[in-house]
């Protein structure tokens, strides 16, 4: 019964955004309809003295989610490459918000690393209870026209630093059966879109991850480390919502998705979709043609189709890892330029077959 009241729970109170008129109409009804069976928010109090790596704390959610834990006085420590920006961030929100987080210089692309911040934070501010990965990079082209080497980062960044960040921290949450690991996905997780085709696999990756880590936890007694995917739509402001041409719901807000994530936290949900009435067109694409799937897309987002290339075969792929094609998206050197699409190469069939045409 209170499974299904949770349901109805995250479907209601926390779903749907009061600016979308039929995510807010679902969400009252579920919530006239049981307002006994809802579980209570859990009190903020219990974070209090928790020990919390945030990636990707530079800037953006992952600095909010700082400070907002900070004011549950949580012990906040920040993980992200540039250590001259982690600094700024650092003495901005001591300036701004009046709490002194902790820092640290880690490349998430890069395993060794992971280890070696994962042993420092341990040693320098005690063992880690909780872990909350918002990092994600995305090529945003079409799947052809991504080298190798981007690929590569991406995957490294996106999926394999969760596996790394996850063994580095586990262990110790095992012996103590507590702790939390805490991954920013997107609902790219659960379908798939032009141009995100690193995107929406990673975030698959991800959401499979944490659910497989989840049950075999639980097949082994371990039931006090608790692991919580996010999945929201485009988050505002961000490049890939610029780059985005959105319809009818124009994006998840920061602030928005940030309540909602502690919110996540504190009533140990596993997996929550923001708008959680997501959920509902999503499991179409289980019992239904994939030509209704396909439609609700181009419903939401203007369907930009996968743009033709043209592969220039005397050039070979850039084979050097570019760690700044990051900062400006370029197409890879083996592609020369994007053009009307390739005609396909006339078969011997087609040709034979052209002759007895001539001949009749």
């Amino acid at each position: 019964m209170y499974r299904s009241s949770r349901v109805l729970c995250t479907i209601s109170k926390f779903s749907a955004s009061p600016r979308y008129t039929f995510g807010t109409k679902i969400g009252n009804f579920f919530n006239r309809a049981a307002p006994s069976l809802t579980k209570p928010d859990a009190k903020a109090d219990t974070l209090k003295d928790e020990c919390v790596v945030i990636t990707n704390g530079e800037g953006g959610l992952g600095a909010d989610l700082a400070i907002q834990l900070a004011k549950l006085k949580a012990k906040v420590i920040i993980w992200d490459k540039n250590a001259e920006v982690l600094l700024h961030t650092k003495k901005y929100i001591k300036s701004t918000a009046g709490y002194d987080l902790e820092i640290h210089s880690c490349d998430l692309s890069n395993r060794e690393d992971i280890y070696k911040a994962a042993e420092t934070t341990q040693k320098q501010y005690g063992q880690v209870s909780m872990v909350i990965n918002t990092v994600y990079l995305s090529s945003e082209r079409p799947f052809l026209n991504t080298n190798d080497n981007l690929l590569d980062n991406v995957f490294r960044t996106n999926i394999m630093s969760h596996i790394w960040i996850t063994k580095a921290f586990l262990p110790h949450m095992v012996c103590a059966n507590k702790g939390r690991f805490v991954a920013i996905s997107s609902m790219a997780a659960h379908t798939g879109l032009p141009k995100l085709t690193d995107l929406c696999t990673t975030n698959s990756a991800i959401s499979s991850f944490m659910s497989a880590l989840r049950t075999e936890l639980e097949h082994t007694g371990v039931t006090g480390v608790k692991m919580t995917c996010i999945c929201p739509y485009f988050l505002k402001n961000s490049n890939l919502h610029k780059n985005a041409k959105l319809r009818l719901i124009h994006g998840v807000g920061k602030e928005e998705l940030m309540e909602r994530t502690l919110k996540a936290i504190l009533n140990d949900e596993s997996e929550v979709f923001m708008p959680g009435w997501f959920k509902f067109p999503i499991a179409l694409k289980w019992y239904c043609p994939n030509a209704i799937s396909t439609f609700l897309k181009k419903v939401l987002i203007k369907d930009s189709n996968s743009l033709p290339i043209i592969l220039d075969e005397d050039e070979e792929p850039n084979n050097v890892r570019n760690e700044e094609m990051f900062d400006e998206i370029r197409p890879p050197p083996f592609v020369e330029k994007i053009t009307a699409p390739i005609a396909p190469p006339k078969s011997s069939i087609n040709e034979t077959a052209q002759q007895r045409l001539k001949q009749i």
